[in-house]
């Protein structure tokens, strides 16, 4: 199986011209040089069309491994760059062939699944700051520190131990979130805008004083549309994710989560050029295909985190540090055209299985406060965090044209990810008397090159 590279070596390709022109491929022997060797990718603009160029100089030349639609496309994008007579045309085709789309399903995978993480922990975050209020949150009168039950019992003109929300073993709570976000276009990859919305449920258990086990389910779907509608992707995603925290003291924590990702992926990628041909009547050839597919992915992965909550007043500042591993994985797949009879339905490709992991950590902190009325407790939160990526390399996108019967592979370059960023959070959180909480909840992507992602959630829990 032959590997193409952009750069690589091509083949000769001559052309002859009679009453119509017309294509002819030679395969140069040992020692044979040409002309024109290299000139399609000479005469290519981005790496995506480097990458076909090289493809088409190596498999188009024989004539004999490809179907008819596929070799007339390759000759009409040869005839324009090598005669001069279409340029911008052939690099549209060019450019239409790549399939560059496809790097947007392992960038909505990794932000599928940061995602999903979030919300565990900011759920055991609230969970240990309710279960654990009465050491959490202080304030001081004449240099003494009082406690939350001492303050509001005050307040309030009674015992807190009938004021005071309880602090039950079992807890559910159920989240709904909202996000949306863009990409710009890079060199090597389409650009795109996004929205999500989905729903995160479970239930934990305070196993002893200082740890809590759960276990939550979530469902998200995205609805992703590429630049210059050049294709969508739909993404409907299911989650399970097991956690448990432990308080070495009612100041500090050690929270841990392993989660597992089923994702279901239909896309289209758009491909439409015009481009001047011999091979028509009219002079003319319109490309306006839809290259339709859908794949599956997994990802599997498991975060470890420990922080330590320092009080002054009704002020706590929380610093923190956490280790993030997430394996994933993207099912080959194979396009059929949306017109398997027009012009460019010799276009689809096939792509193969894909695998990446990401290895990050981050440390960062939260600073919140409490407002105490007589029904409820008010929790502002602000943080922020900054985010090292160790591993997570750029894998080029393997594939080959599903007409090709040489079985040749193309390999498509893809962006390196940022490897420093951070995140911000902004919250609110109520904790009502009789035990049901609320909360709303921001978070958005920062210092991320081309790439803007932000998050809503909405939520309620209740302990008993």
């Amino acid at each position: 199986m032959d590997h193409i590279r952009a750069g690589s070596g091509a083949l000769l390709l001559t052309l002859a011209c009679a009453m119509q022109v017309a294509a002819q491929s030679v395969i140069p022997g040992p020692g044979t040089t040409t002309a024109i060797q290299g000139e399609l990718q000479s005469a290519a603009q981005t790496p995506p069309q480097q990458t076909t160029a090289a493809l088409v100089e190596f498999i188009c030349p024989p004539g004999n491994l490809l179907s008819s639609d596929l070799q007339t496309r390759c000759n009409e994008i040869a005839i324009g760059i090598l005669r001069g007579t279409d340029s911008s045309g052939a690099l549209a085709g060019l450019q239409g062939m790549a399939p560059e789309e496809n790097s947007v399903i392992q960038t909505i995978e990794v932000d599928g699944a940061g995602s999903r993480d979030e919300e565990v922990r900011k759920r055991l975050e609230r969970r240990r700051k309710k279960d654990q209020d009465s050491e959490a949150v202080t304030m001081t009168l004449n240099g003494r520190l009082l406690t939350p039950e001492e303050v509001l019992g005050a307040e309030r003109g009674g015992g807190a131990s009938a004021d005071y929300p309880y602090s039950g073993r079992w807890g559910v709570f159920l989240n709904g979130n909202l996000g949306f976000g863009d990409k710009d276009d890079s060199a090597r990859e389409t650009g795109f805008r996004t929205n999500s919305y989905g729903v995160t449920g479970g239930a934990d258990y305070l196993l002893t004083d200082r740890s809590i086990v759960g276990l939550a389910l979530g469902y998200t779907r995205q609805d992703t549309d590429l630049n210059a509608d050049s294709g969508f992707l739909e993404t409907d995603s299911v989650s399970v994710t097991a956690y448990a925290s432990y308080f070495p003291s009612a100041r500090s924590y050690v929270n841990a989560m392993l989660s597992y990702g089923h994702n279901d992926h239909d896309q289209k990628r758009t491909i439409a050029y015009t481009i001047a041909s011999p091979f028509t009547p009219t002079g003319t050839a319109v490309i306006r295909q839809s290259a339709l597919s859908d794949t599956t992915s997994r990802d599997i992965g498991g975060s470890l985190e420990g922080g330590y909550d320092f009080v002054r007043g009704n002020w706590t500042l929380t610093p923190y540090g956490r280790l993030n591993v997430a394996d994933s994985s993207i099912d080959g797949y194979t396009e059929h055209m949306s017109d398997p009879t027009g012009p460019g339905s010799g276009l689809a490709l096939q792509i193969e299985d894909q695998s990446f992991m990401s290895i990050t950590t981050a440390f960062g902190g939260r600073v919140t406060t409490v407002y105490s009325g007589e029904r409820f407790d008010l929790f502002p939160q602000l943080g922020a965090e900054y985010v090292h990526e160790f591993d997570n390399d750029n894998e080029d996108t393997r594939g080959r044209l599903v007409d090709d019967t040489s079985g040749s592979i193309f390999l498509l370059p893809t962006d390196s990810p940022d490897r420093n960023y951070g995140n911000v959070t902004a919250g609110l959180t109520a904790d009502f008397r009789n035990g049901w909480s609320g909360h709303v909840l921001y978070q958005g992507l920062v210092g991320y090159k081309d790439l803007n992602l932000n998050m809503f959630e909405i939520g309620a829990r209740l302990q008993f």
